[in-house]
């Protein structure tokens, strides 16, 4: 469970797990929020970083296998960045007004062929 009164910055990209999506057959599920505000505005860096961070996922939780959260920056760490769990209602804020991506990477397929991982814009319903 995330932290209710930590004081902080939010990483740039937040993961946030979903086991229960994982167990109908994916190896990886769960939100992605960004700090980009609307989908139209992302640049190639932001696709490639967005791309970079589900790789990263897919080896972390090879690797540790209960990691329920984690944090990307787009550069170095600041002093007053945030650790996993982070606060609710800090995670809330940013989904409200900034890009959340659903993802989904397939159990059975090589991280490398580009059928094995879906990436979809929720764009802002997912608050509703």
């Amino acid at each position: 469970m995330m932290a209710e009164n930590a004081k902080g910055r939010l990483p740039d990209f937040i993961f946030g797990r979903n086991k229960s999506v994982e167990n109908a057959g994916f190896r990886l599920a769960g939100k992605l929020v960004t700090n980009v505000p609307t989908w139209a505005e992302r640049t190639k860096t932001d696709v490639e970083m967005v791309e970079a961070i589900i790789r990263s996922l897919v080896n972390a939780t090879r690797d540790n296998p209960d990691i329920q959260e984690a944090g990307f920056w787009r550069g170095a760490v600041p002093w007053d960045a945030l650790d996993p769990p982070f606060p609710v209602a800090q995670v809330l804020e940013r989904m409200r007004r900034c890009v959340v991506l659903e993802v989904r990477v397939r159990k059975d397929a090589d991280i490398d062929d580009e059928n094995a991982v879906t990436v979809q814009w929720m764009g802002r319903k997912h608050m509703q």
